[in-house]
């Protein structure tokens, strides 16, 4: 389910029903007590690791090797403080 679907936009409100029927009772009511855009601006994908918000094989790359950097780094630190 997309979080559209959990709105009536004619109202500019959240189908309470609807919330409070896959939700647990306190998640539901923080869900409706969020305010709504009344605006509904057009939703597009963002890439949050590039600076122009583009997805490149580049910007991917680069992500995937500074986690591995970290895991590694992570992982060595284990290593040298464990007492064997």
């Amino acid at each position: 389910m997309l979080v559209a679907e959990l709105i009536d936009k004619d109202n500019g409100v959240w189908k309470k029903p609807v919330v409070r029927s896959i939700f647990l009772p306190s998640d539901a009511e923080i869900i409706c007590s969020l305010p709504l855009c009344h605006s509904w601006p057009h939703d597009e994908l963002i890439w949050h690791f590039s600076a122009n918000g583009e997805f490149s094989v580049k910007s991917a790359y680069q992500v995937a090797r500074a986690r591995s950097h970290a895991q590694i780094a992570t992982s060595s630190d284990y290593k040298s403080n464990s007492i064997c």
